[in-house]
């Protein structure tokens, strides 16, 4: 599933092709692909010119003249791009829009569609159902304010960094790696970690996150750029999908384990569970 640093690559991508241009020719490919029905969507969204591309945790909003946003998830598989409009559209594409005065086309593709689409007033944006839930991701929130909301719960901290209730964007392989990086144990009860290593764990998410989105984001299967360019970083990956091999910072074998139902890589010298507790809570 694309994570933060993907859609934020496809965001800024987009803002730099598509703001300023008009779409033309929209054309919806597969209704389900919309969360709810919307009369008449391709005739809304004609001649709308793109005024700006945001991203909020894993949304995508294009923001569009006259008061609209498009609102996309892109779910596990999917890919938001600028096609040729000569180039045949891939199986499993569900909309099409052209731009006016450019031989391109934005294009959505999911196969496995668990994202979808939503078109509705820019006004409501902040009361979206879909993204009143979503967090501040760690771009957005300084470094006590992330530690306060992690201590507020009585959970592992993998589980609750995969919470976009409580932070937003993140995912499995970007919880993995930051976890390393700040030598936490992804079961570590968040409640019990002490402040300093939360904000350890802030900086360590905010360089992780960095490097992945000057790298292009991971492209461990589907994802491409606004282009449909791969991304470099899944060869900058230091634990995540790599159990069985050493530690590349102790040498250790790393481990795996399944936390908040998603397969977990770590290191168990490097990132030692802390408490009896803690240690309990592995052999549940």
């Amino acid at each position: 599933m694309p994570e933060l640093p993907e859609v934020e690559v496809i965001a800024r991508g987009l803002r730099a092709r598509l703001v300023g241009h008009v779409l033309e020719n929209v054309r919806l490919l597969r209704r389900d692909v919309l969360w709810r029905r919307i009369p008449d969507f391709e005739n809304k969204l004609e001649g709308r010119r793109a005024a700006a591309v945001v991203r909020r945790g894993k949304y995508l909003l294009l923001r569009l003249s006259g008061g609209l946003t498009l609102l996309v998830h892109l779910g596990m598989t999917g890919r938001l791009w600028l096609a040729d409009e000569a180039e045949p559209p891939a199986p499993h594409t569900h909309f099409r829009a052209g731009l006016a005065g450019l031989p391109l086309e934005l294009r959505l593709r999911d196969p496995r569609r668990f994202g979808g689409m939503d078109l509705f007033s820019t006004a409501r944006e902040a009361g979206h159902p879909r993204l009143v839930r979503v967090a501040p991701d760690p771009f957005q929130m300084p470094a006590p304010e992330f530690a306060e909301r992690i201590r507020a719960r009585h959970a592992p901290i993998k589980a609750v960094l995969l919470n976009h209730s409580v932070v937003g964007g993140l995912g499995n392989i970007y919880a993995d790696e930051s976890l390393w990086a700040a030598r936490i144990h992804p079961l570590a009860r968040a409640d019990m970690l002490k402040r300093p290593r939360l904000v350890a764990l802030h900086g360590a998410l905010l360089a992780v996150l960095e490097r992945a989105i000057a790298f292009g984001g991971s492209s461990i299967s589907d994802f491409v750029d606004h282009l449909g360019a791969p991304g470099y970083f899944q060869n900058e990956h230091r634990v995540y999908g790599r159990a069985g091999r050493p530690c590349p910072r102790c040498g250790r074998t790393l481990a795996r384990a399944i936390v908040a139902q998603r397969g977990t890589t770590f290191c168990p010298r490097c990132q030692r569970l802390a408490t009896a507790r803690d240690s309990h809570q592995l052999s549940e």
